[in-house]
């Protein structure tokens, strides 16, 4: 039962941790850094009351593991969404700093 929180929580936690260090190379500013994770953060919050819940393609759905919790279903469109967007960040923050030091 660990495993089930930990891959959710670990998936959709990348994805922040990526769209930080993505900003950060960015800005160089941990302010800027600091509102705009805070932004996204609300922004992502929005739908849930909205919509009475979060939609299946938000990260916090995915963090929570609700579908796999009340209906047994591991969210994997979900979570290869989340696992995908991380590594674009991070790829994409990583040519960047190549390409800054060059």
């Amino acid at each position: 039962m660990i495993w089930q929180y930990s891959l959710f929580i670990g998936i959709g936690g990348m994805a922040f941790v990526s769209l930080t260090y993505l900003l950060f190379v960015i800005f160089k500013n941990p302010l800027a850094v600091l509102a705009t994770v805070v932004a996204v953060n609300v922004l992502l919050h929005w739908p849930q009351g909205v919509i009475e819940g979060y939609p299946w393609w938000n990260v916090y759905h995915v963090m929570s593991g609700e579908s796999y919790f009340h209906h047994g279903e591991v969210p994997w469109l979900g979570l290869l969404a989340g696992l995908a967007v991380s590594v674009l960040m991070i790829f994409a923050a990583v040519r960047i700093y190549e390409r800054r030091d060059i």
